[in-house]
């Protein structure tokens, strides 16, 4: 069966044809279409359905046996065939001609065509005798004609060629090339070949049909022609030469080579090139997509570009784009897409949109560049950016630390000694009194003496005070200690250590960094710490970690946060674990936040990514715990999430320090 649009073509180049030009289903030779003049030849009543005729109603049966067992056969090995055959017309009797035969695609890949084209005879009308002579009509043939028309003697020189011929050969008169030879118009490299090719039809009587010849001249110029040549004969029917008809194709065979070229660039190009229709359906793959893709063509085609989607990008991302192309313009980005075998990688592309001659959208063409590379390198880039950041900013809250503890240290220590020295003091002074009090319990003569004291007593609440001071030296002894203990841990926390790893012991630094971030999580969330006491120390940069660490609570407050004002909850709880998992130290923080959107969760560690508001967050933060545990410790960071219940990430850091060059990270 033929498709609707190879129907339409060939209905269009059919009525123009003189000759008979035949469609054949190549498995079974049934007729699919025959063009008008054809269908006049051969039935002009319309009496024969179309469906019910084969290639035997059209081959004579002089020939039809020779069809099948030499024709089809060489048609099936080389996809084409030439060559006279006897063919039949409208009475049935037959005639020899010319015919050309071809193979080619059918309405999908799967079903193939026989195409046949066969030259008729044409009846001249009706003349009175004197009026045209063969010899006028010959003359206007040989004037008018564009095509370069030849006779030549048994020797292939020229007798008569047309003014076209003429013209080509820069001769004002076409009687000038009498007796002249193609080796005085072209270079041996044409007219060597085609004096053989002349005086091989002269012994053997053989045509040459649509020859396609490239004829070069002396002064280094190239055509290119189709060229019929046959057997010259006189009316008594003595071979006495050759002639020929040649149809210059050079603008056709400079289109063919530069659609040649240009699809030898698409199918050889080093960037992917993907051709969809206006609804997005894939039509065309080049071959550096599929193997970017890891999809065969053949899996790709009839699909749409979205069975490479990653999805990194947004729902609006992807409407955007269509936005764009859809009005015209031309779309210019990047995409991380994922391959068959699920490996994610980057592109940079360019989609434009493909116009008819009505300038109506036909399709879209994206030109893809794999950028993974590219981006690998931008990745470690930043990563090494970020570290030098990060190394800038702990020294220098190092020394501010260093600076603020010993300002803090000083008076502190001194309000701790001089409390420490009242709690003392306060005993001794409760002692004294508590002497007095026994002294009048064991002279009652002297309560009437005392009753002023014992006024005063009660009028100072003096029994309210014998309770209530020492617990207030006690909380302020208590407050001293926890500022102590605050400064040290900034100490000990921002207290630069250059890129030198040593074994930590995680739990300790864990708690410091605890303390250190009171500020950021005590209005929003209890911070729970379960930590495994039997956890060894492992070797790492402590303040690297630290950073890591705090990153994880600082982003598990902020989640808290948003979960408070979107949920209504009062209180969150941050909770912390270490555990030791297949020689691996595992450190979790869990959060009771709001979750983290399917559509970011694939970008959220790519650098300067970030879900808040403007002002409310860098996107270094998850980036630089990737950067610090992977790159610079051989670990993993992974997530859980679930919308409005919480995440859980999990930092995996090796017990035993890997070689950083040859990491086997667990998936």
């Amino acid at each position: 069966m033929l498709t609707e649009e190879q129907t339409k073509i060939f209905t269009h180049i059919g009525k123009l044809l003189p000759d008979l030009f035949a469609v054949f289903e190549l498995q079974g030779l049934r007729l699919v279409y025959v063009n008008p003049a054809g269908q006049h030849y051969f039935d002009p009543q319309h009496s024969a359905a179309v469906d019910r005729l084969t290639i035997a109603d059209f081959i004579g049966m002089n020939d039809i046996d020779r069809f099948h067992r030499e024709v089809f056969p060489q048609l099936r090995v080389l996809g084409n065939w030439t060559g006279a055959l006897s063919v039949r017309e409208i009475l049935g009797s037959e005639f020899k001609t010319q015919v050309k035969l071809l193979e080619g695609p059918g309405a999908d890949q799967n079903s193939h065509h026989l195409y046949l084209y066969a030259s008729l005879p044409h009846a001249t009308e009706s003349v009175h005798p004197d009026a045209v002579t063969d010899a006028d009509m010959l003359h206007a043939l040989l004037e008018m004609t564009p095509n370069s028309v030849y006779f030549k003697d048994t020797a292939s020189r020229y007798l008569r060629i047309s003014r076209s011929k003429a013209k080509k050969h820069g001769l004002s008169d076409a009687r000038e090339s009498i007796g002249k030879t193609d080796f005085d118009y072209f270079t041996a490299e044409h007219a060597a070949p085609a004096f053989a090719d002349e005086q091989r039809i002269i012994k053997t009587n053989q045509s040459i049909i649509d020859l396609e010849e490239k004829e070069t001249f002396p002064d280094g110029s190239v055509k290119w022609v189709t060229t019929t040549k046959q057997a010259f004969r006189n009316r008594a029917g003595k071979l006495v030469g050759t002639f020929g008809i040649s149809r210059d194709i050079t603008q056709q065979k400079v289109a063919e080579e530069g659609l040649r070229m240009l699809s030898r660039a698409v199918e050889q190009s080093p960037i992917s090139i993907v051709i969809t229709d206006k609804q997005g359906k894939i039509e065309y793959v080049n071959p550096f997509c599929t193997k970017i893709t890891g999809y065969s063509a053949t899996e790709m085609i009839g699909q749409n570009p979205r069975i490479l989607k990653s999805g990194a990008h947004t729902p609006e991302f992807y409407e955007e784009l269509w936005r764009t192309i859809s009005g015209g313009r031309e779309w210019v980005g990047e995409f991380q897409n994922r391959r068959k075998n699920g490996e994610c990688y980057w592109e940079r592309a360019t989609i434009s949109c493909l116009r008819d001659e009505q300038n109506e959208i036909t399709h879209f063409i994206a030109v893809k560049e794999d950028i993974s590379e590219r981006k690998k390198i931008e990745m470690e880039r930043l990563a090494l950016e970020t570290q030098s950041q990060l190394s800038q900013k702990l020294q220098s809250v190092g020394m501010l630390a260093a600076g603020v503890a010993h300002e803090i240290n000083t008076p502190t220590q001194y309000i701790t000694d001089n409390t420490r020295f009242l709690t003392d003091s306060v005993k001794q002074v409760f002692n004294v009194i508590a002497a007095y009090r026994a002294h009048i319990a064991a002279h009652p003569e002297c309560t009437q003496r005392l009753q002023a004291v014992t006024a005063s007593e009660k009028e100072n609440e003096l029994e309210y005070l014998l309770e209530e001071i020492p617990k207030s030296l006690e909380q302020s002894l208590e407050g001293l200690g926890r500022i102590s203990r605050i400064v040290s841990s900034l100490k000990e926390f921002s207290h630069p250590n250059a890129e030198s790893k040593s074994g930590a012991d995680l739990n300790k630094a864990i708690e410091t960094t605890v303390a250190v971030s009171r500020h950021e999580w005590k209005y929003v969330a209890d911070v729970v710490t379960e930590l495994d006491p039997k956890l060894p120390h492992v070797e790492c940069n402590l303040d690297e970690f630290n950073q890591a660490v705090l990153n994880l609570v600082i982003n598990a407050t902020h989640a808290i946060g948003d979960a408070i004002k979107q949920l209504g909850l009062k209180q969150g709880t941050i909770t912390i674990r270490t555990r030791q998992e297949a020689g691996w130290a595992v450190i979790e923080v869990e959060d009771t936040g709001t979750g983290i959107p399917p559509a970011v969760r694939g970008k959220i560690f790519d650098p300067f990514f970030t879900t808040k508001g403007v002002g409310k967050g860098t996107g270094q933060g998850l980036a630089i715990v990737q950067a610090v545990v992977v790159k610079g410790h051989g670990g993993r960071v992974d997530f859980t999430t679930e919308m409005g219940k919480g995440s859980t990430f999990r930092i995996f850091l090796p017990i035993t320090p890997p070689d950083l060059t040859q990491v086997n990270i667990p998936a």
